[in-house]
C-alpha cells in the first residue's frame, strides 16, 4: 500500500471516529434509544457502515461521508466562534442540518458535472502567424465513468458551432472501465468532427493502467486513426507549413512499460524555431527551461482541478499550475480540469469544461 492511500485511510478512519462522537446525540437516537450503550452501538454502527461502503468503491456514499464530516465541522466551528448564537444552536438542529447539507451537496454536484461549460483563452506568441489559431481541446473524459453518448453527442454539437481550426483530445479520454459500446460510439464521433487540420490525440495515465489494467493503447490508436483521428506519440507534425504540433505519450507508460519517455529537446531536434511550437501533454509538468525556450503553447489536463472541494485547493500543493493559464516568458501551459469525472460522476469544485483557445502572432 502506497503512502498516499494510507494517508486517505487514516483519514477516513478518523472521519469516521469523529462523526461516532457527533451521532451520538442525533436527535433520532437520543429519542428512541435511551440506554447510553445503546446509542454508542447505534452511532457506531451507523459511523462504521458509512465508513466501509465509502472504502469498499469509490461512490456517491463516499461524498457523502465527506461533506457530511464537513458539514459536521463547520458547526462544530462555527459553535465554537459563536458560542452564544442561540440562532446557530436552532438550525444545527443537533446535527441533522449536517446531514441535509450533505443530501444537497451530492444532487447539486451531479449536476455540475453534466454542466458542460466552454472557457476561452487568448495567447499571444511572439512567432509569426499570419492569421489566428483556434483550438478547441478536451481532456479526462473517462468515458463510462459519469459521460457517455448524450456527453459526446453535446460535445460534437458544440464543436459543430465553434469551427475550430484544430481539435486536441488530451488524454483519459478512455480509461479501465469505458464500456466496449461506449468506445465505439466515440470511434463514430470523432469521425464526425470537423475542423480545418483535424482531430489530434495523445494517451493519458489512465490509459495506460493508472488504477488498472488499463486499454490496449496500440490496439487504440490503430482505432483512433482508422475514424478520423491523428494519434501523436511522442512525435510531431509540421501543420500547413504555419505550426508544430506535438504529442508526448503519457509519462504513466515509464512505470508500466519500464521505460523512459524520450527527452521533449531530442524530440524537438530538427524543429524550424521560427514556427509556433504547440505540445499535447497530459499531465501538467512544466517544462525546463531549455525546453521552455523552444515551446510556445502546452495543453494539458489530468488534475481535473481538484473535482471536489476542498481537494480542489489540496491538488495544488502537487502541480506548479493545476487549472487554468500558466505564463513564462514566451512559454504558456493551459490545464484544463477536464469534460468528465472520476470515480463518481460528481464536481463541488468546478464543471465539466471544453477549452478554446485562440493562438495569435506576428503577422
Amino acid at each position: 500500500m502506497n503512502l498516499f492511500l494510507c494517508i486517505v485511510l487514516a483519514g477516513v478512519l478518523a472521519a469516521a471516529g469523529y462523526l461516532y462522537t457527533r451521532f451520538l446525540y442525533l436527535p433520532p437516537i437520543v429519542r428512541f434509544l435511551a440506554v447510553p450503550w445503546q446509542r454508542r452501538v447505534a452511532a457506531g454502527a451507523l459511523a462504521g457502515g458509512l465508513m466501509i461502503v465509502s472504502l469498499m468503491r469509490a461512490n456517491m456514499v463516499s461524498v457523502f461521508f465527506l461533506y457530511l464530516f464537513l458539514g459536521y465541522l463547520l458547526f462544530d466551528l462555527l459553535l465554537l466562534l459563536f458560542r452564544k448564537s442561540g440562532f446557530l444552536r436552532k438550525i444545527y438542529l443537533g446535527g441533522l442540518s449536517a446531514w441535509i447539507l450533505a443530501a444537497l451537496v451530492v444532487p447539486g454536484g451531479y449536476i455540475a458535472a453534466r454542466t458542460m461549460v466552454v472557457n476561452e483563452y487568448r495567447v499571444a506568441i511572439d512567432k509569426e502567424l499570419t492569421a489566428p489559431l483556434r483550438i478547441l481541446f478536451v481532456s479526462d473524459l473517462h468515458l463510462g465513468a459519469g459521460t457517455g453518448p448524450r456527453e459526446l453527442d453535446r460535445f460534437r454539437r458544440i464543436a459543430d458551432e465553434i469551427k475550430p481550426d484544430l481539435i486536441a483530445l488530451v488524454g483519459d479520454i478512455y480509461d479501465e472501465r469505458t464500456p466496449r459500446a461506449t468506445a465505439e460510439y466515440s470511434f463514430l464521433t470523432w469521425e464526425k468532427l470537423s475542423s480545418r487540420y483535424g482531430t489530434f490525440y495523445v494517451t493519458g495515465n489512465h490509459e495506460h493502467g493508472s488504477h488498472g489494467s488499463g486499454v490496449n493503447v496500440p490496439e487504440l490508436l490503430k482505432t483512433l486513426e482508422a475514424h478520423n483521428v491523428t494519434p501523436l506519440a511522442d512525435r510531431g507534425l509540421l501543420i500547413d507549413n504555419r505550426f508544430y504540433l506535438f504529442g508526448r505519450i503519457d509519462k504513466r507508460v515509464e512505470k508500466t512499460s519500464g521505460i523512459p519517455r524520450p527527452e521533449l529537446a531530442q524530440l524537438l531536434a530538427a524543429v524550424d524555431g521560427k514556427l509556433p511550437l504547440i505540445v499535447l501533454d497530459h499531465q501538467p509538468f512544466v517544462l525546463i527551461p531549455e525546453e521552455r525556450e523552444r515551446v510556445d503553447l502546452q495543453l494539458s489536463g489530468h488534475t481535473h482541478a481538484g473535482q471536489l472541494f476542498p481537494i480542489n485547493f489540496l491538488v495544488k500543493f502537487f502541480y506548479e499550475k493545476s487549472y487554468g493559464l500558466l505564463k513564462k516568458d514566451g512559454y504558456h501551459m493551459i490545464v484544463s480540469s477536464g469534460l468528465g469525472s472520476w470515480g463518481f460522476p460528481l464536481r463541488t469544485s468546478n464543471f465539466a469544461e471544453i477549452v478554446l483557445v485562440t493562438v495569435t502572432g506576428k503577422r
